[in-house]
């Protein structure tokens, strides 16, 4: 036997407003071989402790998520405390099983397929503990050979996190230089409405799909997780000429969530992606474009953030409407620094994007590794001679 796996506590944690202790993962903050804490949902230390009296998670433990989707796997990290959430399991590796070279050999397209496979249900595909238990490992390699196969891939993923920590800290630099820049103004002073400087436009109602050919189609689940959009893993939509023209998405543009997860925002850095928006976001179109950036700014500070809470209706699912939205109240802020705070936001964004475009980079090459090195059919000290060339 490989690996023991414990199954979740088949409950619904709640939530810790306040004094979190650890953190409930669900199948929603498991993807691409990471555990994404920024969405998981924090618990108290009553809580953590009933929701783990089956098992303790402990680092380099592999969370699996059994349904939507079935597959997506991450690994705990040191100092984190995790408890399952629904309809996942805790995977713990035997002494002759490398954690890092289970993780990706369950990101590999065999047991992609094989958990596909044995998926049951017509509506929302889940796969069953016990299949779990028996995913197979045939042609397991020496726990040497695990290890090197698995450090080659790791070092790919350990440069995506570097760059990501670098995109939130610029993420946080421009956040922060708003803040100093128009904290105060936007309370002070002469008030307008917001909807003042932009026009709104409500987005395109239809399917994702997964047809490359077919533009991108920004959803709220696309902006809603961090400060910046990752086109890659965007899907696409059909759209007849007319309409792709009418929802276009164009540099310096603004969408803000409507519902889901309303008052959430993205801005539009480039023109590079062909690319329309979803029905439950919003376009804010600034009707000068020197103020998108400051815009954006409003859209992610505190102050909007307490704004939408307090307006935001709907006693089932909150929501928004396009007045709402742009209904906030700002005291004027000056243009001197409003077009200073456009070329430092720019530039600021731009360094993000660029970061973005190297992570994304560094996931193409290991996707395509990935399977050559559990294969056998590229050797680990080869495969790592490309990241020499990174």
């Amino acid at each position: 036997m490989y690996a023991t796996v414990t199954d979740c506590a088949h409950k619904t944690a709640p939530r810790a407003e306040s004094n979190a202790y650890g953190y409930s993962v669900g199948t929603r903050d498991i993807k691409g071989g990471r555990l994404l804490l920024e969405n998981a949902k924090p618990v108290s230390q009553e809580t953590f402790e009933t929701w783990t009296q089956r098992e303790v998670p402990t680092p380099d433990d592999l969370v699996l998520a059994r349904e939507a989707p079935v597959g997506q796997v991450g690994m705990i990290k040191a100092g984190h405390r995790i408890c399952l959430g629904q309809r996942t399991v805790l995977i713990r590796c035997s002494a002759e099983l490398d954690s890092n070279y289970l993780l990706y050999r369950i990101l590999g397209p065999e047991l992609q397929q094989w958990m596909e496979d044995h998926s049951e249900g017509s509506t929302v595909k889940h796969i069953n503990v016990a299949d779990v238990r028996k995913m197979p490992l045939p042609d397991l390699p020496s726990l040497t050979e695990q290890r090197a196969i698995a450090s080659v891939l790791r070092a790919f993923d350990d440069l995506i996190d570097i760059n990501t920590g670098l995109m939130s800290d610029l993420d946080a630099m421009y956040l922060t230089e708003w803040q100093r820049m128009f904290g105060r103004s936007v309370v002070e002073g002469e008030a307008f409405s917001l909807s003042e400087l932009v026009s709104t436009q409500y987005g395109y109602t239809a399917s994702a799909t997964d047809v490359g050919e077919d533009p991108k189609f920004l959803r709220v689940m696309d902006i809603n997780k961090r400060n910046w959009i990752d086109w890659g893993s965007v899907p696409h939509c059909p759209i007849s000429a007319r309409d792709l023209e009418k929802y276009r998405l164009r540099k310096g543009d603004i969408v803000v969530a409507r519902m889901a997860d309303p008052g959430k925002s993205a801005i539009v850095d480039d023109d590079s992606q062909d690319a329309v928006f979803a029905s439950y976001l919003v376009r804010l179109k600034p009707i000068n474009g020197v103020f998108s950036h400051y815009i954006y700014g409003l859209l992610k500070s505190p102050f909007y953030s307490q704004y939408a809470e307090g307006a935001s209706g709907g006693s089932v699912q909150k929501n928004m409407n396009a007045k709402v939205i742009t209904g906030v109240q700002v005291g004027t802020p000056s243009l001197v620094a409003v077009e200073a705070f456009d070329a430092l936001g720019t530039e600021i964004r731009a360094g993000l994007n660029q970061l973005q475009a190297e992570v994304n980079e560094l996931s193409r090459t290991r996707d395509v590794l990935l399977p050559l090195l559990l294969s056998g059919k590229v050797a680990p000290n080869s495969a790592a001679k490309l990241l020499e060339a990174v």
